[in-house]
């Protein structure tokens, strides 16, 4: 798998601003036919209860600037209640905004929406924890190598950078995590998406 490139396990849809799939890969299509969290609806996507659907409506108005007050950084995580009381859901959203694309996914705005399934989430992936986190590329290898028991040194060797310069992205992974120690950062990620609350 290329750096930066999502799990191919990952549901991802692309969803134009008044909700309509526009692409879906594989494991979305598996997702929506199952109709445990998400489904499609004339070619709209939804969610099962109606508290989340009211809660991508307002996501997918705010990241495609539709509404008043755009989402500050272009991302948000909406935890699902699903229809399936084993499973825990959660989508991430992240705004294709054609100035920021460079129009690669056409003239309107679109958003990425990923589905997790707690139940099948066997590693944090690095594509995502970057989208959602606003993390550099960096940053994300450093969280996920720290979540993988190395120690700030390794990581700092096996990059060939500065141990100041690891230790500098790990201050900036705490901060833009949320995260007050290591610990909780590793932790925020183990258990991704868990960690983000809500």
């Amino acid at each position: 798998k290329a750096e930066g490139e999502a799990s191919s396990a990952d549901a991802i849809l692309l969803v134009d601003a008044a909700g309509f799939v526009r692409h879906s890969n594989a494991a979305a299509r598996d997702a929506l036919a199952a109709r445990l969290a998400i489904y499609q609806l004339d070619g709209q996507l939804r969610c099962s209860a109606a508290a989340d659907d009211l809660a991508l409506g307002q996501a997918l108005a705010s990241l495609t600037l539709t509404a008043p007050v755009a989402t500050e950084d272009g991302r948000c995580f909406i935890r699902l209640r699903g229809t399936h009381a084993q499973h825990r859901y959660g989508i991430s959203l992240s705004a294709l905004r054609p100035a920021e694309t460079l129009g690669a996914f056409g003239a309107g705005p679109m958003v990425m929406v990923v589905l997790h399934d707690d139940s099948v989430q066997a590693h944090c992936d690095p594509f995502v924890i970057q989208e959602l986190f606003g993390l550099t590329p960096a940053e994300a290898d450093v969280g996920m190598l720290l979540s993988a028991g190395h120690s700030v040194e390794r990581i700092a060797k096996q990059r060939h950078v500065a141990l100041s310069t690891v230790r500098s992205q790990l201050r900036t992974l705490l901060m833009k995590t949320g995260s007050e120690r290591q610990s909780d950062l590793v932790r925020r990620l183990l258990s991704f998406p868990d960690g983000l609350g809500g």
